[in-house]
């Protein structure tokens, strides 16, 4: 009996000890009143310890609560800091995406300023785009005095070995021979000497007696030359009805070749002076200006 009534007494003497612990915890986190209340409401020292036990449980839990709010809150401060960072980045991204944009918006202005230089160009000079083309082959339709009339109404001076009015009769007279318009051949050699200015940059100069850049080419130093003004004109007649007539020979003209013309590989290959662009020269506009130079010369 005594052995027990001292574990009796040892396990109250532990009891009062953990009584007093939890009141302090109770005392430490919710102060006195609330240590008060729970003397003042508690039926026995069982039922003040359970309420003081509830209150450090409850307290424990709100503590891993806190802990947990303050765990994402640094998670989130880390993620905050990581989509500032991208934020940065983005905008200076798009910073530099907008001045590249508008130097693009520059590049297309400046693009569609030439695309209208351009067009422009095409509406000046491309007269015959829409209509069959105008044949190499034929018979003239200006006559000499309207040629002649059109030139020195332009002011030009012919720097020429011969008479422009000579000039102009031999074209007629070789074109109506081979069949070729020889209006527009004269036409055509107002394009190539720069209205028989024979500009000092050229190929061929005066004594050459080369009317339409014959031989002259992009990687030639020198054209070819002709002994005298009707002979030049004659290389140019015969090589433009080369150019248009499929079944032409050096045997079937009517005057000797000026020129080998048989071996060349342009014969019937432009049956139009629209098609010259791009074999007789290199120019992108060749026929087109020759054509809208006549459509001047005509009216």
């Amino acid at each position: 009996v005594s052995a027990q009534l001292q574990r009796a007494v040892a396990d109250l003497d532990a009891a009062k000890d953990h009584m007093r612990q939890l009141a302090l915890e109770a005392y430490k986190h919710h102060g006195a009143s609330r240590v008060v209340e729970l003397l003042a409401t508690a039926t026995s020292a069982k039922s003040f310890g359970f309420g003081a036990e509830m209150l450090q449980r409850a307290d424990a839990a709100q503590a891993t609560r806190a802990d947990v709010a303050r765990s994402r809150r640094d998670t989130l401060a880390v993620r905050l800091g990581d989509v500032s960072t991208r934020r940065a980045s983005v905008s200076q991204d798009v910073g530099e995406l907008d001045a590249q944009l508008a130097e693009t918006a520059d590049d297309l202005a400046r693009a569609d300023e030439s695309a209208r230089a351009a067009t422009a160009v095409l509406e000046q000079y491309l007269p015959e785009v829409t209509r069959p083309g105008t044949p190499i082959l034929g018979d003239p339709v200006l006559t000499a005095p309207q040629l002649l009339a059109w030139y020195r109404s332009t002011g030009s001076t012919p720097n020429l070995d011969v008479d422009i009015a000579e000039l102009i009769d031999d074209y007629l007279t070789e074109g109506r021979d081979e069949h070729v318009r020889g209006d527009v051949a004269f036409v055509q050699s107002i394009v190539e000497t720069g209205y028989f200015s024979f500009p000092g940059s050229g190929q061929v100069g005066v004594a050459d007696h080369n009317f339409a850049g014959i031989g002259a080419c992009d990687s030639c130093s020198h054209g070819d030359r002709f002994a005298d003004a009707r002979e030049g004109v004659r290389a140019q007649i015969q090589l433009l009805r080369l150019y248009a007539d499929p079944t032409m020979t050096e045997a079937r003209l009517a005057h000797p070749a000026v020129r080998h013309l048989d071996k060349l590989g342009v014969r019937g290959c432009c049956p139009t002076w629209y098609s010259l662009t791009g074999t007789w020269a290199t120019a992108p506009t060749y026929g087109p200006v020759i054509l809208a130079l006549l459509d001047r010369v005509a009216t």
